[in-house]
């Protein structure tokens, strides 16, 4: 009866050693060693076990790298919230600053055959605005950024100069915002339908915004399309850190002949 008994464990322990079952595999946290001594132990229960069983390994290995990612992400918001958006706000005030101090408004507006007014004032410089931005959109993540931060400063300086001009009130003057800036959201999806098609598009939407439909001079239209087209592609050769930590933006004569 002895003899019976062994036989049939001493089957079962070769079978565990040609197959390599020990502790360190992957079924030692799915079976006892007591268990293989049992009469009721086969290996189809023990697989069976391993197949619905996970390591404990991998449940640690999972855990570790859900608390990196949530620790991560909340280190980046913090850091944005914190520094980074100093940093664009100031780049973008910076960039706004170099690009229009020292812009001679009245020149352009005299080239172009556009009245003195605040109101073309708004229509230079919008248009000047819509190249900066398009040239961030390129720049990756901290273009986009800064691209808020510019258009920011935008509206700062429109407010502050629609102040100046006197006798307006409080009211009128954030209702005059408002409604420049309807015409700005519209004015930029012109601008960029006529960049995306060909120049006959674009003079449409140099036409229509900047122009305000009172040229007569297609030369005028024409200059002003090649003026557009140089200034951007000037951009373009600029690489992204140079064009984002630029001190001052180099506009292009539009008194000059443009050639394409």
């Amino acid at each position: 009866m002895h003899q019976i008994k062994i036989i049939p464990f001493m089957r079962l322990s070769n079978i565990i050693v040609q197959k390599n079952w020990s502790l360190n595999n992957k079924f030692s946290n799915v079976v006892n060693p007591r268990e293989l001594l049992a009469p009721s132990f086969t290996l189809s229960s023990i697989q069976k076990r391993a197949a619905h069983a996970r390591p404990k390994s991998a449940i640690m290995t999972r855990f570790k790298a859900v608390i990196a990612d949530r620790y991560y992400s909340v280190k980046d918001k913090i850091y944005y919230h914190a520094v980074r958006k100093y940093l664009y706000r100031a780049k973008g005030s910076l960039l706004y600053s170099s690009c229009f101090d020292n812009f001679n408004y009245i020149r352009f507006m005299t080239e172009y055959n556009m009245p003195d007014t605040f109101y073309s004032w708004f229509l230079v410089t919008e248009l000047h605005v819509w190249m900066i931005m398009v040239r961030l959109m390129a720049a990756g993540t901290d273009g986009f950024h800064i691209r808020s931060t510019f258009v920011a400063a935008l509206w700062q300086d429109t407010d502050q100069r629609k102040k100046q001009l006197g006798g307006v009130r409080e009211s009128k003057v954030q209702h005059h915002i408002e409604e420049l800036g309807n015409q700005f959201k519209a004015a930029i999806a012109g601008y960029d339908e006529g960049l995306m098609g060909n120049d006959a598009v674009l003079a449409g939407a140099v036409w229509r915004r900047i122009l305000q439909m009172q040229c007569d001079d297609p030369e005028i239209v024409e200059k002003l399309v090649k003026y557009i087209r140089m200034t951007l592609h000037e951009f373009d050769k600029m690489p992204h850190e140079t064009f984002i930590l630029a001190s001052k933006i180099q506009w292009l004569d539009y008194m000059k002949p443009v050639q394409q």
